[in-house]
């Protein structure tokens, strides 16, 4: 009887395992499809940041398209900055929201394999 608990204490954590694994590659496909999204949004902000600096250049100069392009890639900055505390907030949230499904398996994962004490 012993020997079966401690076989299926073996597939218990050979099922957590995979679920993480399961998790990990998960959270690895959707990291690389915003990277990529983001690059390709990237290139594009870039295409039309001098198409815009380019414009505002022909009425006012071309110093002045870029400098006014410039400038709303300030304001925006400032903008984020002041609230980039709520952004951090909702972020953390939505995250948590995911966790507790993820820390229960880690800490069955844990749980069953030997710890060594810290020195």
């Amino acid at each position: 009887m012993f020997e079966n608990l401690i076989k299926f204490l073996e597939i218990n954590i050979e099922i957590v395992k995979l679920d993480v694994r399961e998790m990990m590659a998960k959270a690895m496909v959707q990291l690389i499809q915003l990277l990529v999204a983001a690059f390709f949004v990237g290139l594009a902000l870039v295409f039309a940041s001098t198409a815009l600096a380019l414009l505002i250049g022909h009425w006012w100069g071309p110093a002045a398209g870029f400098g006014v392009v410039a400038g709303l890639y300030a304001l925006g900055f400032g903008i984020f900055r002041l609230y980039l505390a709520r952004l951090k907030t909702y972020l953390r949230e939505v995250v948590q929201k995911q966790i507790p499904e993820n820390t229960r398996l880690l800490n069955e994962l844990n749980a069953d394999e030997p710890h060594e004490p810290a020195q």
